[in-house]
């Protein structure tokens, strides 16, 4: 990998620490809303159940906490199956999709720069 490739690297994370801390986000945080855009993207529903049983996010005490507070704060969007009004589906919400059509625009525009910003 040449230096240009690691500079363009080094600038879209920089770029991207700066968008996730403008909305507080953690690290957790950050991957349950990248999870849930990878569902959303494959047109595929996750349930709050499925997100609390990925171990790699955190246990599911840690995962419900990060869900309630990101639900509060309208990064997720929920909606309940219509026959069964135990599970619960999540999705994006706009806030969301917004955050990563940033973080792509970032992305985009670090690419062929090879000086650290």
């Amino acid at each position: 990998m040449t230096n240009t490739k690691y500079n363009e690297y080094l600038n879209f994370m920089s770029a991207r620490e700066r968008i996730m801390g403008n909305h507080s986000l953690s690290h957790k945080e950050a991957l349950i809303l990248r999870t849930l855009m990878i569902f959303f993207t494959a047109n595929k529903k996750i349930t709050v159940s499925d997100l609390l049983a990925m171990k790699e996010i955190g246990s599911p005490a840690t995962v419900h906490s990060f869900l309630k507070k990101l639900i509060q704060n309208h990064f997720i969007a929920t909606e309940l199956d219509k026959k069964d009004n135990r599970i619960k589906y999540l999705s994006p919400a706009t806030k969301t999709i917004k955050l990563f059509a940033k973080l792509s625009d970032s992305f985009n525009q670090t690419k062929g720069k090879s000086e650290i910003h």
